[in-house]
């Protein structure tokens, strides 16, 4: 059932490790950004994020892992070049230390 919720939800979705780098991405997020799936899994979220500086995406997952959570917006840079906007809601998984996250394009 949760692969059928990933593979139907309008938003992107991601699970990150601790160091930000992609463990698995539904499709919507890869069309989103116009990455194959193998590429994103290659990749971390400083590869993708558009706005913040490698040091304020610490603080961010810092702030998040305390929180348990967390909802903001940030850019993210696409395949091709463009800068979407997106809004991201993001759970941490103590048990693991990993995150997940629902992205949402918010570019208009």
């Amino acid at each position: 059932m949760g692969r059928t919720i990933l593979r139907t939800t309008p938003d992107g979705f991601w699970i990150v490790d601790a160091q930000g780098r992609f463990l698995e991405v539904n499709q919507t997020y890869c069309d989103l950004i116009g990455y194959r799936r193998g590429e994103l899994l290659g990749m971390s979220i400083r590869d993708v994020e558009a706005l913040e500086s490698q040091a304020e995406v610490e603080w961010r997952s810092e702030k998040i892992v305390e929180a348990g959570s967390g909802r903001f917006e940030t850019r993210q840079r696409c395949k091709d070049g463009r800068i979407v906007d997106v809004e991201v809601s993001v759970d941490h998984l103590p048990a693991d230390g990993n995150f997940f996250a629902f992205v949402r394009d918010i570019t208009e």
